[in-house]
Formats: C-alpha cells, sequence, structure tokens
C-alpha cells in the first residue's frame, strides 16, 4: 500500500499496466489455532454477507488473513465484524 497514488500509477503506467479501481477489503489477524478463521465467516454468514475472496498465512502461533466483500457489502460486514 502506498499513499503516493501519483506515483503508482506514473510507475505502474511506464511498465505498460494498467491499475484495476480502488477496492476496500478487511484484514484480521490473531492466534493460529483451528477454527481461528470461521470465526470470521462465521459472522459474516449470519448477517448474510458473502466473502468475494480471501487470502490468509500464518506464521509461527499467528495468522492474518484479507476478507474481500462486494462494495454494496461493505457497511453490513463492518458492523459484523465490529469495524
Amino acid at each position: 500500500m502506498t499513499d503516493n497514488t501519483d506515483g503508482l500509477s506514473r510507475a505502474v503506467k511506464g511498465l505498460g499496466l494498467t491499475l484495476s479501481p480502488k477496492h476496500q477489503a478487511f484484514f484480521v489477524q490473531g492466534s493460529d489455532r483451528a477454527g481461528a478463521a470461521a470465526e470470521y465467516f462465521k459472522k459474516l454468514a449470519d448477517a448474510g454477507v458473502n466473502v468475494h475472496a480471501a487470502n490468509a498465512a500464518c506464521g509461527p502461533g499467528d495468522y492474518g488473513m484479507i476478507l474481500w466483500v462486494k462494495p454494496e457489502s461493505y457497511p453490513k460486514a463492518a458492523k459484523a465484524l465490529g469495524v
């Protein structure tokens, strides 16, 4: 992530690439244990929010996960996750 979006746009354009539109996502993290990620999926499911995509990684005892939802579901998802 960068705060210099103009510089990023110039660099990408210089490489002959294009950027997708800006997206929002949720980043969650915690202690790695069985069912830890499922708790977030359950909160979203109970709120009627579908997860569009997810990406997770874990290290020694910890995990981090990015959850994407459709833009129209973002406010409902934020409420369900307590953001």
